[in-house]
Formats: C-alpha cells, sequence, structure tokens
C-alpha cells in the first residue's frame, strides 16, 4: 500500500519530494512502532502489577478469614470464661453468706458457753 501511494505521489510532487516524503513516512512508521512497543510494555509492566496486587488480594482474604475464625473463637471462649466467672460469683455468695452464718454460731455457741460458765461458778 505504501509502495501504491509513493508511486502516486511520485507523480504528482516528484522523484525529490517522494523519497524525502518515503523517508519521512518510514520515521513516522518507526516511530509508530517504537510507540508501540512502548505502550506494550508499558501494558506489561501494568498486567504484571495487576497479578501482584490479586495476589496480595486473595493472601488478604485467607488472612482475614483466618482472622474471623480465630475472632469467633476467642468472643465463644469469653462467653465461657463470662459464664464461669458468673458461676465463681454465685459460690462466693453462697461461701460468704455460710462464713457470716458459721460466724454467728460461733458468737452464739460462745456466748453460751460464757453464760453457762458464768452459772457453774
Amino acid at each position: 500500500m505504501i509502495q501504491v501511494l509513493l508511486i502516486k505521489m511520485s507523480y504528482t510532487y516528484g522523484v525529490v519530494d517522494t523519497f524525502k516524503l518515503s523517508r519521512e513516512m518510514n520515521m513516522s512508521v518507526f516511530m509508530s512502532l517504537f510507540q508501540i512497543r512502548e505502550n506494550e510494555a508499558h501494558l506489561e509492566s501494568k498486567e504484571v502489577k495487576i497479578r501482584e496486587l490479586k495476589s496480595l488480594y486473595e493472601t488478604s482474604k485467607e488472612n482475614e478469614a483466618k482472622l474471623t475464625t480465630m475472632l469467633e473463637s476467642y468472643r465463644q471462649q469469653i462467653l465461657e470464661l463470662e459464664s464461669k466467672a458468673g458461676s465463681y460469683e454465685t459460690v462466693v455468695g453462697r461461701s460468704e453468706f455460710t462464713v457470716s452464718e458459721l460466724q454467728r454460731q460461733i458468737r452464739d455457741s460462745n456466748d453460751k458457753i460464757l453464760e453457762l460458765e458464768s452459772r457453774i461458778r
């Protein structure tokens, strides 16, 4: 196609002008090819970056899933520990009541002992 165009141009502009134009066209084609190669290299670079980002994204998703599982496990453990703490508090409350009651009984018994000892004397 370029040759046909050059032949037509040589009739219109002359051989010297056509040669000059042919050189300019070759340079233009060369520059266009160079630009295409540059764009392809740039595109390849972008594609590599996209692959890296996709890989990072997948790794992040996997890590998030692991962390979510761990978080749920910890939440369950917290609920279990809170339940045990409530049970322990109940036992402590009952123990305090029992200790209090025993202390009262000891006081009462001591009072009775003192009273009985005073009667004996």
